[in-house]
């Protein structure tokens, strides 16, 4: 379920109908004409999104724009997403994150970078590792940012750069100067991305290079993982599944939901306009526990599936114990580039199951 393949080399419908909107809806894409990007991350959930968008604007407002899109396995990424492949003056080079090297023959002006998994159980397992991903990955793609005179570079950061966010703090502003407990191998993967930004933002300062942070937060479309450790797409999963939904705390974390669509449109707009040396969060302001989140996704999938979804809460909340929050403050982002939420959590999660209704 975690990998849907398209074999037709036109954009799917959905994908093709929802980023005609993203065009409308966020009136950047003159700053992209005759642009040539790199991006890193391009096959992964946020890149297939950055992808199909550039795509859809180069085919409908001829943009020429150029891109050059890192991955492990080009031949299989560009097999399961023919139209992808099909644009003219895309290159997808292989390469590993802490190694690559961009081709020669291209003139670079902005860099995406986006590559880092945000796997909970790489985290877990093997933090080191995940460390290292992140912030040599990122310390790679500086180089050789800076070998090719790339102008602009968006790194695509995490909330998880703030740490366990205060109870008293439901949506956190870029100015919180909290962080990762450093002395918990856990927060490997957010205390990496806080090295990261710092590594970017000193480049920036040295080099003259424009950079942008994008601290990104969580997240719900096509494309998204179901059988990872993303709450949403574990109970979107369920419903595919005929189970019930199971919470295996006591749905009191307070979370919040970004569709994918505006994810795209935000980033792209950090991509054009962000000021340089700024942090802005990504995501959605509309905060809900899980157990709320649990029961929007049940009668979503009640409906489309016309068969009653359970959910099921194993834990009780402990008294005394903060409620754990994940929850951005968006103020910044929205006044800065005039920018809104345009998908309500609904219609994400009904939009997101209808697609894996069609592509499993």
């Amino acid at each position: 379920m975690s990998s849907l393949i398209h074999h037709s080399n036109r954009c799917p419908d959905q994908l093709q109908k929802e980023i005609a909107k993203v065009l409308i809806d966020y009136p950047i894409w003159e700053s992209f004409r005759n642009k040539s990007l790199v991006i890193t991350g391009g096959t992964g959930f946020f890149g297939k999104w950055l992808l199909y968008t550039l795509a859809r604007a180069n085919d409908e407002l001829n943009l020429n724009i150029q891109v050059s899109v890192l991955s492990r396995n080009p031949k299989k990424f560009i097999s399961e997403h023919p139209y992808l492949g099909m644009q003219s003056r895309w290159v997808f080079f292989p390469g590993d994150i802490q190694t690559f090297s961009l081709p020669s023959d291209v003139q670079y002006d902005w860099c995406i970078h986006g590559a880092a998994s945000a796997s909970a159980k790489l985290n877990s397992e093997s933090p080191l590792t995940m460390f290292n991903e992140v912030l040599l990955g990122t310390e790679r793609c500086l180089e050789e940012s800076k070998r090719a005179n790339i102008k602009r570079f968006l790194f695509l950061s995490s909330g998880a750069v703030y740490g366990k966010q205060p109870e008293n703090i439901v949506h956190v502003e870029e100015n919180f100067l909290g962080g990762p407990d450093v002395l918990k191998s856990g927060n490997a993967y957010g205390e990496a991305k806080r090295a990261a930004e710092f590594l970017v933002n000193e480049v920036s300062r040295q080099t003259g290079m424009e950079t942008i942070i994008a601290r990104a937060f969580a997240f719900v479309g096509p494309f998204l993982p179901l059988d990872t450790h993303f709450a949403i797409g574990n109970f979107i999963l369920s419903c595919l599944k005929n189970e019930p939904i199971h919470i295996r705390g006591d749905g009191t974390p307070l979370r919040s939901y970004l569709y994918a669509s505006d994810l795209s449109g935000w980033l792209l707009t950090l991509m054009a306009l962000g000021k340089s040396q700024n942090a802005y969060n990504v995501g959605s302001d509309q905060e809900l526990s899980i157990g709320e989140l649990a029961d929007c996704v049940s009668e979503v999938a009640q409906r489309m599936l016309n068969r009653k979804i359970e959910v099921i809460v194993s834990g009780k909340p402990q008294p005394g114990k903060p409620r754990e929050i994940y929850c951005p403050s968006t103020q910044k982002i929205k006044k800065e580039f005039n920018l809104k939420e345009t998908v309500g959590l609904s219609e994400a999660i009904e939009r997101t199951l209808g697609w894996c209704l069609q592509n499993q």
